[in-house]
């Protein structure tokens, strides 16, 4: 899922989301950037201090600030229409604009702060922020085919979020479940290829190739017809 720089024209429309999207990811690069550029140092003989240094003062605060960005983005999208303004604009966002940035947040997390227990919500239940996101995400999604596209990638990325966790089991029905309903969807079957690749990861991390290798066989065919 992309996020472009928004025009000119786009932000004097109201589209604000545009512009904190385009914000959000500008610092997720130069989060990447500076990731990498204190990996290389390590690499190249950098003390652990100094590794640690750039680690902390130099690229999160960028993810913090993306972050921020995108939040911003779900306040606008969740506030009541007469506090939703934009330089006098009214502003009304589509539930895939609030889905796609909860989708961008739990990536995000899934991304920088996978590793971090303490990326949770009080209100949570013992959910990690990232799961939370995701599910709203879904929450948000009205039953339409419009939406599918974004449904199915909130779905993988859950699904990415179970096989981390090693919860395989659960992992493996939602991947089956939305297999089945991408196949009945003829303009989202590419997405039950995508399923069908996802389940074949899953069984071969569970030592059993022989049903990876049948179920890919079986996406070929359904292909080819």
């Amino acid at each position: 899922m992309t996020y472009t720089n928004p025009s000119a024209a786009a932000i004097a429309q109201g589209h604000v989301h545009e512009l904190l999207w385009a914000a959000a990811e500008a610092h997720f690069s130069k989060a990447q950037t500076l990731y990498k550029t204190a990996i290389s140092a390590g690499s190249s003989g950098v003390s652990s201090q100094t590794d640690n240094s750039a680690d902390t003062a130099e690229w999160k605060p960028c993810i913090i600030a993306g972050l921020a960005c995108l939040y911003s983005v779900v306040r606008i999208c969740t506030a009541p229409r007469s506090q939703a303004r934009f330089f006098g604009n009214e502003l009304t966002y589509s539930p895939d604009t609030e889905a796609k940035t909860r989708l961008r947040i739990a990536l995000v997390l899934s991304e920088w702060c996978a590793d971090d227990d303490s990326v949770a919500d009080e209100d949570g239940g013992g959910q990690t922020e990232e799961e939370i996101q995701l599910t709203r995400a879904l929450m948000t999604l009205p039953n339409a085919d419009c939406y599918q596209d974004t449904r199915y990638a909130i779905i993988a990325a859950h699904c990415r979020l179970f096989v981390r966790r090693g919860e395989h089991k659960w992992a493996e029905q939602k991947l089956k479940a939305a297999c089945m309903d991408a196949q009945k969807r003829e303009n989202h079957r590419n997405w039950s290829h995508h399923f069908v690749l996802e389940l074949s990861k899953l069984y071969m991390l569970g030592g059993d190739p022989h049903t990876a290798v049948s179920s890919l066989r079986c996406s070929v065919a359904l292909a080819q017809k």
